[in-house]
């Protein structure tokens, strides 16, 4: 049996995130192939923007819809001053054919929204 370690991903969004949602991609180090992950943690912070509440989702087909069958995970919401942090995700999933995972924000309002987020995961 190989040992599993926990991997880290961390940014700063580096476009502003609108209302409808916007994903960014995720590398998770698999070499271009799917690969089956554990989520285990996410946080995120807002930085700057006009929201007033988020939250996030993530999927395995970039431009996932919510409520499907690509949707691995769903937050609950936040207000944009506090730090979203899931600390028990236990997310189990496979990730794309090409080895990622899309991050979907979902600010309620604003053009100008900014995120940092810290994703953990076993592979």
């Amino acid at each position: 049996m190989s040992q599993q370690y926990i991997k880290e991903i961390r940014g700063l969004t580096s476009d502003a995130i609108s209302t409808p949602s916007e994903t960014i991609e995720i590398d998770c180090g698999s070499y271009g192939v799917p690969t089956g992950i554990e989520i285990v943690r996410v946080t995120v912070k807002q930085t700057a923007g006009s929201a007033t509440n988020f939250s996030f989702s993530i999927g395995n087909k970039a431009g996932f819809a919510t409520s499907t069958v690509h949707e691995k995970y769903l937050s609950g919401s936040t207000a944009s001053s506090g730090i979203l942090d899931e600390s028990d995700v236990s997310a189990f999933c496979m990730t794309s054919d090409g080895g990622k995972l899309y991050f979907k924000f979902s600010p309620d309002a604003g053009s100008n929204n900014y995120y940092m987020y810290s994703i953990m995961y076993k592979r």
